[in-house]
């Protein structure tokens, strides 16, 4: 069986996810994510290898994280959602990661920063 490069956390956050030329906002739930990507469920309609941003509401900001689908899932003649790798990994993602960790009671995973790797938490 094949083995992740980084350990998938379970989340429910609500997500916006948005094209780079596009104006218009679709909602989504991250179900999981990690320091390489994430997935979307959403009904939104995105084409393999576009580059999109996912907006998420947290500690009151708004942190966008730009992304490329990489995955496309359907589930019978419609959409069911998207798996996207990270095209690059902001630092208050990283914290969103951290505490998504300890909210799932899990062993805080090691995060690669800056070609670091590290599990010190930040100040």
């Amino acid at each position: 069986m094949e083995k992740r490069a980084s350990e998938r956390i379970l989340s429910t956050q609500r997500v916006g996810i948005t094209h780079f030329w596009h104006n218009m906002v679709f909602p989504g739930i991250m179900t999981n994510c990690s320091e390489n990507g994430m997935y979307i469920r959403t009904g939104g309609l995105f084409l393999f290898d576009t580059k999109v941003e996912v907006i998420i509401s947290w500690e009151k900001e708004l942190l966008k994280v730009p992304v490329k689908v990489v995955r496309i899932v359907m589930k019978g003649n419609g959409y069911e959602g998207i798996g996207v790798k990270l095209l690059t990994l902001p630092k208050k993602y990283l914290e969103l990661l951290i505490k998504l960790t300890f909210n799932s009671h899990s062993k805080p995973p090691s995060f690669r920063v800056d070609n670091v790797l590290t599990n010190d938490l930040p100040d």
